[in-house]
């Protein structure tokens, strides 16, 4: 015999080193050693057997196929070689093939629990409940004390949603093992279900204390502290350091920074999440509403269109919000095709309609957005929003009657909490009364509408007029019969109590009779004054409005694109711009053509004192042109595409402010042709004076 002849061992002790191996769980090196079994007796059952269980274990299906129904042949009757074939089955997602082997398992063998359990996966697979249930309920009355079937029926009926009959079966097994893991980690997934948010934190963290390698676990602290007021992100963290590519658990990372408004780590987490599952559409939609937050337009655009491609069944929620990321990019014909879709999705849904509605007013198609702010309240009687946007195209449409008496609706909207001071005024006489006027919405609108204070004071009554601070000094010019108050301060005590914006109702203004007693403020008895410049006609410009609202309503420009105005011959520019825009003057190096004035302005007072020194104000809508309206300035305004309705559609003048004048933006919805026209009107101004 050769030295290489006595290094080859036999089949018996191959098949020996293999079984061992096997127990070990180092599959590979077991197959090495049953391939020499079988070169040596290529028939064994035993070898075949276990050189496909081994192939199995290293997820080579193919060859586990081969060795396992070459046993079989020999075999065909062995209760072993049909589950290992039952398994391979259930592996490669064919469950009623493995039925068939575990029963034909069971024949042979009725006290063979592994086949038993394995019966009841193959029925859950193929969504047969009744029948796994009924197979793992004889298991567990066949022995009691088999924690195993015990778990695996609570697991089953807590699927089911049967938490009745999973209780008392879950404290039998947390009697008979208290430190299993497993049962701690089926009752806090029973109480996690049934919203007791204390005691499954409770049981997870048992199970913690008991395998602080559970990535389960973790995962479900974390989503019950994202669910209330804990923090989250650490379990949810430590679950994905256990478990990286849990789907579930980069979800729930992100709903935990959604809650804190933390879009940049949403929108990262949610990347993570569709990474590791690229068909969750609700994570697609969820990226999308985050990269909007972010104002990342074409990212969530991108996101949504990947929601509806990868669920084209999905309800109307992803078409709804592609459309309304769409619609604020200004998309407004791709919106409404989308919104129709959400709508003959769910054409019971009042959101569906109101949300084309809305698209439809983008489009000026007002007729349109009135049916479907209707169709909305139709449904839902009480939506107070599509009131509302209905109430607001009305104004738009030149219909103030009803416009303004819908208007009222925004009371209804739980963003707009309604004050009770004292009655509310219907328009009955005053007679000296003491009645507090309350400010809303923004410093243009209560710019705008501080005149019908003035009117409640020419009716007899006696006016607590609420504003802002930064516009105290100059409300104070209103008229020395009007008190003024901060906005939410106490006006003490009053005998009735009105809105602002309730005022043009009750007197009656309508586009052909508004109440314009123009200039209603007057100037203050000493301000800043301009900084020396160069000759010509001085001009003021606004650029910006309010960066909170500018997501829905595109009311800026860009500084660059008012550049045109700064190159007309014969004009002194100032910048009557505030906040961060202001910083585009530097960035921008127009220092020497446009004088900036924010250092010179403290409030409206002093905004008041410059325009009175300008020539004409050139704005965008914000309320430095309602401020030179109502100081009866020349005003030049640039109301977007689709406006605010109180400038109304078709018109260059505003019956609201007499010298104020009005260039619109064409159907293309840009700035640059708008400043043309106003390039050329200015440079004939300029050329005249």
């Amino acid at each position: 015999m050769t030295e290489s002849e006595r290094s080859i061992p036999s089949a018996d002790e191959a098949f020996a080193e293999a079984q061992a191996l096997s127990q070990a769980g180092r599959f590979a090196e077991a197959t090495i050693r049953l391939d020499q079994v079988l070169a040596q007796r290529p028939d064994d059952p035993a070898a075949l057997y276990l050189a496909g269980v081994s192939a199995h274990a290293q997820r080579r299906f193919a060859i586990a196929w081969k060795r396992l129904h070459g046993a079989f042949a020999v075999m065909p009757q062995a209760p072993e070689i049909l589950f290992a074939l039952g398994n391979l089955h259930l592996d490669e997602a064919a469950a009623a093939a493995a039925e068939r082997c575990f029963r034909r398992a069971l024949a042979h063998s009725p006290g063979f629990a592994l086949a038993r359990r394995a019966l009841a996966q193959s029925l859950i697979r193929q969504g047969r409940h009744d029948g796994a249930e009924a197979v793992l309920a004889a298991l567990a009355d066949v022995d009691p004390s088999s924690v195993d079937d015990i778990v695996a029926l609570v697991t089953l009926r807590l699927m089911r949603g049967d938490a009745e009959r999973a209780r008392p079966l879950l404290g039998r097994a947390a009697a008979i093992t208290p430190e299993a893991a497993r049962v701690h980690f089926l009752q806090a997934d029973l109480a996690r279900r049934e919203g007791v948010a204390g005691p499954a934190a409770a049981s997870y963290r048992r199970v913690l204390a008991i395998d602080s390698g559970n990535a389960l676990a973790w995962q479900g602290l974390g989503l019950i502290l994202a669910a209330g007021a804990g923090t989250a992100s650490r379990p949810l963290r430590v679950a994905l350091a256990l478990s990286p590519a849990e789907d579930a658990t980069w979800f729930a990372l992100a709903e935990s920074a959604r809650n804190a408004s933390d879009w940049h780590a949403s929108a990262g987490a949610l990347r993570r999440t569709v990474a590791c599952a690229p068909d969750r559409a609700d994570a697609l939609i969820h990226l999308g509403n985050a990269l909007d937050e972010l104002d990342d337009r074409a990212g969530a655009a991108a996101a949504l269109r990947q929601a509806v491609f990868r669920a084209p069944s999905l309800d109307q929620k992803a078409l709804s919000n592609l459309a309304t990321v769409l619609l604020q990019d200004g998309k407004v014909s791709e919106a409404r095709c989308l919104y129709r879709g959400a709508v003959s999705l769910e054409p019971a849904d009042p959101v569906a309609h109101y949300n084309l509605g809305n698209a439809d007013r983008q489009h000026l198609a007002l007729d349109d957005a009135l049916g479907r702010y209707a169709r909305a309240v139709h449904i839902d009687p009480g939506y107070a929003t599509a009131r509302w946007n209905d109430a607001m195209t009305r104004l738009m449409a030149g219909d103030w009657p009803n416009g303004f008496a819908r208007y009222e609706w925004r009371w209804r909207d739980q963003e707009y909490p309604m004050p009770t001071h004292a009655p509310w005024w219907e328009g009955e006489p005053l007679a000296g009364r003491r009645i507090v006027l309350l400010g809303e919405q923004g410093f243009g609108d209560m710019i705008h509408f501080a005149r019908y204070a003035r009117a409640v004071a020419e009716n007899g009554g006696h006016p607590v007029l609420e504003c802002y601070p930064p516009l105290r000094r100059l409300f104070a010019t209103l008229s020395p019969d009007i008190e003024l108050i901060d906005v939410g301060a106490s006006p003490g005590k009053v005998d009735l109590q009105a809105m602002l914006m309730q005022l043009p109702l009750i007197f009656g203004s309508t586009p052909e009779q508004a109440y314009a007693p123009i200039p209603y403020f007057s100037l203050p008895a000493a301000g800043p004054s301009l900084p020396p410049h160069r000759d010509g006609l001085k001009i003021g410009l606004v650029w910006a409005g309010n960066p909170r609202i500018e997501k829905f309503h595109k009311r800026s420009a860009r500084l660059e694109e008012f550049r045109p105005l700064l190159e007309v011959p014969g004009i002194a520019a100032y910048s009557l711009q505030v906040g961060p825009r202001t910083a585009d003057i530097a960035a921008l190096g127009l220092g020497r053509d446009l004088v900036d004035l924010a250092p010179l302005v403290g409030d409206f007072a002093d905004t008041a004192y410059l325009l009175s020194q300008l020539d004409l104000v050139i704005a965008v809508d914000t309320a430095v042109a309602h401020l030179a309206g109502a100081l009866a300035r020349p005003v030049w305004m640039l109301p977007t595409y689709v406006p605010d309705w109180r400038w109304l559609l078709g018109r260059d003048d505003t019956p609201w402010y007499p010298t104020m004048r009005l260039y619109r933006q064409g159907a293309d919805r840009t700035w640059p042709p708008v400043i043309a026209r106003v390039a050329h009107d200015l440079a004939a101004l300029a050329r005249s004076r």
